[in-house]
């Protein structure tokens, strides 16, 4: 019916907008802890160095994945979704030494119909 099928896109949606926000959401965080962003840019790849470690995050087969040091990477994106740069774009930019900005479009892996784009720029905190 309608319903259910309206009912199922509510939930694909939001589906999308949970995991573009979680993913803004820990880089935002990770910027604002670091001392450094180290890395060539643009780049689908962020590298940063908190508390003397590398944190990195990629982008890994519709995954983006957050590495600490030398543990592994673990995906922060679930498979309901496929986490792509904006099209013709890299995902992260260095817009100074200290700001990094952030593009990503995420596509419900339910519907392709479904997809939304995130922007934002965050700089490192300032350490006095």
């Amino acid at each position: 019916s309608a319903i259910l099928i309206s009912q199922q896109k509510i939930k694909t949606e939001k589906a999308v907008i949970e995991n573009l926000t979680l993913v803004v959401s820990k880089i935002r965080e990770s910027i604002k802890d670091a001392s450094a962003i180290t890395g060539s840019y643009p780049a689908d790849t962020l590298d940063l160095t908190i508390n003397g470690a590398t944190t990195t995050y990629s982008l890994n087969n519709g995954f983006l994945q957050k590495k600490v040091g030398s543990a592994d990477a673990v995906n922060i994106t679930t498979d309901k979704v496929t986490i792509t740069p904006w099209p013709g774009e890299h995902i992260f930019t260095q817009v100074s030494t200290q700001t990094i900005q952030v593009k990503l479009e995420a596509t419900s892996t339910v519907d392709s119909q479904i997809h939304h784009q995130i922007e934002t720029t965050v700089g490192l905190r300032e350490n006095w």
